[in-house]
Order: structure tokens, then C-alpha cells, then sequence
């Protein structure tokens, strides 16, 4: 079944991919995996097109940036599958199939984790009386020590709730329990990775006894004997969107676009730069790592999963994603899926302003 909302690939400038002749009535019976995504909104589709757009243009970045450096092998093997990720799709019946490299480099795949997360964690969120959200962070530090500072940042988190559960386990108040995430900036300007806990608690004193442990640990004659972090450098809010606060917690684990002066940001693209070695670097660290988790309480338990659904069909078209047309295209029939455009900026920011050496 094609979809209403395909262009013609000759409409949009470039050279059409259709195939002489008249397509072929009869088709290969394939076998279609799982439910399928609506095809029904055409905003919806675009946004995947722009998703597939900045994925692949990040990928090519990562590869390049990631040469001649050490270690780098396993990194360049996910890019590339990020790369690849939905080079193939099939629609049938209104709705769309496609296999998925479910890498953190894949901006596709990311929104998709997102979603999943939104779904099973928004229900207990909107249970919690007075949620606030906590910014934990320590002193930035240079690319050598990016991978130990990140290690370090889990076992202090660590060390902390260990302590409160040992209480709890001797009859003492200590429960602790929130929803955390992992995340990683880059400092342009000075060189520097700041690597920070999201953390989402269900009241104000919980948010304050973590503000208070994670100073003990960092500052001087803590477990580091050092003074790693400070009050005005760690942050406690309030929180008012519930699920906005979700989704601040859960976004990409590393900013794609930075602003080139951190102490002048901007919620546009016009002035950002994508640095490409310390994205790499960033991802490599994080390597093996669970950048989001829960602690403390456990989630209600799923209904049974129901089998993956199979559907056997000879009522199916095959789009292949072509890097000029920007969008997945029907070789029998050169039409496009989505008709997407990219932004003139975003183009802009990966053909001007890309830097695969600054790290």
C-alpha cells in the first residue's frame, strides 16, 4: 500500500531513480517483524527524515574523527551501523517496518528510547507528592581523564546510596530513590569535559541528601581528599512539568550541537558548532556504561510480552534511504516517503561549521 503523502523524486531536484517500464504486479512474499510504526502523520514522518538526516551526517563526522586513534575500532563499527541504521524500510497497510541499530550515536534510535522511557517511568513520576530535579557535578576535566572522572562519578553515586540502604536494612531512615541519567558537555574554549548526574527525586529532603553526601565526597577530606566540586556548581529545583522534567532528564546523554562560547548559549543552531573528536570521546568513555536507571524502588511489572508478530505479505512497498534525496526512496516508482527538507541552518552547521580535530 503506497502511502498519500510520497512525492515524486523529479519534483525535488535531482534525478529521478524510478526504473523504465511498468513495475512488476507480483512480489516476493516477505515476512514483516514485530507491530509497525503510523504512517498517518506526515509532521511525524519528516521529523524521522530529520532524525536520518543528522544521524547520518553525525556518523561520517565520528568516522572521521575517530582515525588513527587508538582503541577507536569498536566505536567506528557502531558509527557506521548508525549510518546504516533504516536503510531499508517497508510499508504496508498504513504502517512502516524497518531494522534498527539501537546505537547511542543513532539520533533515530535515541528518540525511540526516549519514548519507551517516557511511557514506563511518567506513570510513577506523576505518583511522587513533590518532585524536584538534582544537577550533580564535579570539576571539568581533559580528555585523559574523561573515561576515570565518569567511573568516579558512578562510584560516588554509588557509595552514597549503599550508605542509605544500609541504613534502611538496620531499621533507620534511609531510603533513597530516584531516576538518574548520565550526561557530558564539552567546553570548547578551555578544553574541558564536564560530566553531570540528571537525577529526578520524589521530595525536597531526599534532593538535599544527595546534595549534601555528593559534597562530602568531593571536597576536601572526602573519599578523593580533594576539592572536586562545590555548593554553587551542584543544583536543586523544584519541579513543576512532570514529564518535562522526564524529558530533560532523559535527553541525548551528549549534546551533538555546542555552542563555541559555553557562557553564551543559544536556543538556536545559527552560532553552533558540532565537535566531532570530543563527541568520540564522550561516546567511548561511556562505553559499557548505563546512562539511565532507576534506584531505590522498582518499576510495576509488565504484562507478559506478547509474541513478536509475524505478517507474511506480498502487499508491501520497499524505500531505500538515498543520501542525496535525503528521505527513503521507491525504486520501482521514484517516489519519496516523506517529502522532507532540511533546515538551510542545519545543513549550514554540518557543512561550515563541523570540527573533527578540537578535543
Amino acid at each position: 500500500m503506497k502511502s498519500k503523502r510520497t512525492t515524486p523524486l523529479s519534483q525535488r531536484g535531482i534525478n529521478t531513480l524510478a526504473q523504465s517500464g511498468k513495475p512488476e504486479n507480483k512480489k516476493t512474499p516477505i515476512c514483516l517483524m514485530g507491530k509497525g510504526s503510523e504512517m498517518t502523520n506526515t509532521a511525524t514522518l519528516k521529523k524521522n527524515a530529520n532524525k536520518k538526516f543528522i544521524t547520518q551526517k553525525t556518523a561520517l563526522g565520528l568516522v572521521d574523527a575517530s582515525k588513527n586513534k587508538s582503541g577507536a575500532s569498536e566505536m567506528k563499527k557502531k558509527y557506521w551501523n548508525s549510518w546504516h541504521c533504516l536503510r531499508k524500510v517497508y510499508t504496508s497497510n498504513g504502517l512502516k517496518y524497518g531494522k534498527y541499530c539501537k546505537n547511542r550515536s543513532c539520533t533515530v534510535c535515541s528518540g525511540i528510547r526516549k519514548a519507551e522511557i517516557i511511557n514506563r517511568y511518567y506513570p510513577v513520576l506523576q505518583q511522587w507528592p513533590d518532585p524536584h530535579f538534582v544537577t550533580l557535578t564535579s570539576k571539568s576535566v581533559s580528555k585523559r581523564g574523561l573515561a576515570k572522572r565518569m567511573k568516579d562519578v558512578f562510584r560516588a553515586f554509588t557509595i552514597i546510596t549503599t550508605k542509605h540502604r544500609k541504613k534502611r536494612n538496620n531499621g533507620l531512615p534511609g531510603t533513597l530513590k530516584g531516576i538518574k541519567s548520565l550526561e557530558c558537555n564539552f567546553n570548547p574554549k578551555a578544553h574541558t569535559y564536564n560530566v553531570h548526574l540528571h537525577i529526578i527525586v520524589p521530595d525536597k529532603s531526599t534532593a538535599d541528601v544527595l546534595k549534601t553526601e555528593w559534597l562530602a565526597l568531593w571536597t576536601k577530606n572526602g573519599t578523593w581528599d580533594k576539592v572536586l566540586a562545590t555548593p554553587k556548581a551542584q543544583n536543586v529545583k523544584k519541579v513543576w512539568d512532570k514529564e518535562g522534567a522526564l524529558v530533560e532528564l532523559i535527553k541525548y546523554s551528549s549534546k551533538i550541537f555546542t555552542d563555541p562560547d559555553v557562557m553564551n548559549k543559544t536556543n538556536t543552531l545559527v552560532n553552533k558548532t558540532v565537535y566531532m573528536a570530543a563527541l568520540h570521546n564522550i561516546y567511548q568513555a561511556m562505553k559499557n556504561l548505563r546512562i539511565f536507571e532507576r534506584f531505590g524502588f522498582n518499576l510495576p511489572k509488565q504484562e507478559s510480552k506478547e509474541p513478536i508478530a509475524i505478517n507474511q505479505t506480498t502487499d508491501y512497498d520497499l524505500w531505500y534511504y538515498h543520501h542525496k534525496a535525503l528521505d527513503w526512496v521507491n525504486r520501482e516508482t521514484g517516489e519519496v516517503l516523506t517529502g522532507y527538507t532540511p533546515d538551510y541552518n542545519l545543513v549550514e552547521l554540518f557543512e561550515k561549521r563541523t570540527d573533527t580535530e578540537l578535543e
